[in-house]
């Protein structure tokens, strides 16, 4: 137990880190205009540490938020994430990667299929758009094309040790009480200095 738990703090310091390097890199050329859209029929799959991190914040049941399988996400309802509450984001300081970075997307398998996301490449840079239909306020963030695979590099590798983790914390029937147990003791302070 204390192996697997050493593991998981250790994740969650990647996790911070890797936040802190993404946060640093990502430049804004256009504010979001906060539509929700991205919110709407997206299926956010969780690291280990955000989940313990929207734990320890909202101190919600599991059950309510999360959809556990050999994966964690978040649940949806009405096809809207969870956490979408009158239009605004309610877990918005402490949103997941995934969330943080939209509509950079750090997968090299962005450029594969960009349905919800306009990509364009200028001087050494990726400029990500946000494409929501019937909004005229589209967001755009752009980062180093450098900076871009070292961070999809590094989460690559990250999400590679998390899960398997989680294929531990599951096979082993821990998943539940290692959320629970580490989410009351979350550095909460930490990551809202990110």
């Amino acid at each position: 137990m204390h192996d697997i738990l050493q593991k998981v703090r250790s994740l969650i310091q990647q996790d911070i880190q890797l936040f802190k390097f993404a946060r640093k890199s990502i430049n804004v050329i256009k504010k979001c205009s906060m539509c929700s859209w991205c919110c709407h029929n997206n299926v956010i799959f969780l690291t280990i540490p955000e989940a313990i991190r929207i734990l320890a914040f909202t101190k919600a049941d599991i059950k309510k938020i999360f959809e556990i399988k050999h994966y964690i996400r978040l649940k949806q309802r009405k096809r809207k994430c969870v956490f979408l509450r009158n239009g605004k984001c309610a877990i918005y300081d402490v949103r997941p990667f995934q969330c943080m970075t939209y509509p950079i997307i750090f997968n090299p398998l962005v450029f594969m299929k960009k349905e919800k996301v306009e990509i364009a490449h200028e001087n050494d840079t990726f400029l990500f758009t946000c494409a929501p239909p019937n909004v005229s306020k589209k967001c755009t963030l752009s980062v180093n094309t450098d900076l871009f695979n070292a961070i999809s590099l590094v989460r690559l590798q990250f999400l590679q040790r998390n899960y398997e983790v989680l294929a531990t914390l599951l096979r082993k029937n821990m998943l539940r009480s290692v959320l629970i147990s580490l989410a009351k003791k979350y550095p909460l302070h930490e990551f809202k200095e990110v």
